[in-house]
């Protein structure tokens, strides 16, 4: 019984101490920026990132010179979404979380760890929005170049799987309601491959000052203030 006792004693001291230093981690390399010279241009392609807490998702404009998103997601796909809907929300995360988890009183333990501890599949979370929102504590405005809003939109097509006439999968079904739909994403969730990462990784690509490692939301608004 002793020596049971002691082996999982240090198996949850082991585990503490991943915990433990996954988190200083977390917060050393987010407190650091890259692209520091970053400084947002006088005019240019206008957009938003927006937190709900946990993760950052980024909103866009439907029509750009760029890119029509609304030809790659069409707004028939979607219940309720029509030609007033000037944005587009977008953001990248594990399958599980995102369509077992609607709401936060539909969290289960087992989701959360699952999504944490084991590589999963992921999703994109598409939705059309009718309004622009105000820039604070959660939503960060961000002007960027043509050249980087390309960048940025090659970063969001390239997660999309495609059906072999090219089309976005789309995941019948599963919508939280008429603006939104869910597309098989490439990719898979883990503790070192989070949503908030793949946003960060737009950011680094795109040159915009970021934190250096961001499994967290935090770290990214810091450096968007």
């Amino acid at each position: 019984m002793k020596k049971a006792f002691k082996y999982l004693l240090r198996t949850l001291l082991a585990i503490f101490g991943c915990i433990l230093l996954y988190l200083l981690a977390a917060v050393i390399l987010g407190l650091i920026p890259v692209n520091r010279g970053f400084v947002q241009p006088r005019e240019g392609v206008e957009i938003f990132l927006i937190s709900n807490g946990v993760h950052v998702d980024f909103l866009l404009p439907v029509e750009t010179p760029a890119l029509d998103w609304s030809k790659l997601v069409p707004r028939e796909q979607f219940g309720r979404v029509d030609a007033g809907c000037p944005y587009l929300f977008v953001g990248w995360g594990d399958r599980g979380f995102y369509l077992d988890t609607p709401t936060w009183s539909d969290l289960k333990l087992s989701t959360l760890c699952k999504a944490l501890f084991w590589p999963n599949g992921s999703v994109l979370h598409v939705q059309y929005l009718s309004y622009r929102p105000e820039a604070d504590s959660s939503c960060r405005r961000l002007l960027v170049t043509p050249e980087q809003y390309r960048i940025l939109c090659r970063h969001v097509q390239d997660s999309f799987q495609k059906n072999g006439d090219g089309a976005y999968k789309l995941i019948p079904g599963k919508s939280y309601g008429a603006t939104d739909n869910f597309y098989e994403a490439n990719g898979s969730y883990h503790l070192f491959n989070t949503c908030n990462m793949w946003t960060n990784g737009a950011l680094k690509k795109m040159g915009v000052r970021t934190a250096c490692w961001s499994p967290f939301a935090q770290a990214i608004l810091y450096h968007l203030k």
